[in-house]
């Protein structure tokens, strides 16, 4: 699924627990980690829960993948890899994936929002 178009489920659903089930629901479609990037995949250090992530480079496009152990950061990482993947280093770098994160008006608290800058530090770093 796109950006927008979870952007626009999240924005139709009328309470705060339709949109924090719609982000569980993107979250059960976040691609597992394959396991030729296993040994490649690093822990995000900053999250409070067990988030891992890697990424496979095809020509000058970055597509990550993510694993997380609480359905609300997987739902946060699927949009924001929903929101990055297929782009090169220098698209992610002009975007904040943090704004367009909080844009999503998901209520989300300092200690996600600090794993949500782990997790942007980590895709800008690629």
């Amino acid at each position: 699924m796109k950006f927008n178009d979870m952007k626009v489920i999240l924005a139709m659903a009328p309470t705060d627990a339709d949109r924090l089930d719609a982000l569980i629901e993107f979250g059960n479609g976040l691609e597992a980690i394959p396991s030729d990037l296993r040994d490649s995949a690093i822990e995000i250090v900053g999250c409070a829960s067990r988030v891992a992530m890697a990424v496979r480079r095809d020509g000058d496009k970055l597509h990550f993948y993510g694993e997380a152990d609480s359905m609300m950061v997987r739902g946060i990482l699927a949009a924001v890899l929903a929101m990055v993947n297929e782009m090169n280093p220098d698209e992610i770098k002009k975007i904040s994936i943090v704004d367009k994160i909080v844009e999503l008006n998901l209520g989300l608290g300092a200690q996600r929002m600090n794993g949500l800058a782990f997790i942007a530090q980590y895709i800008k770093n690629q």
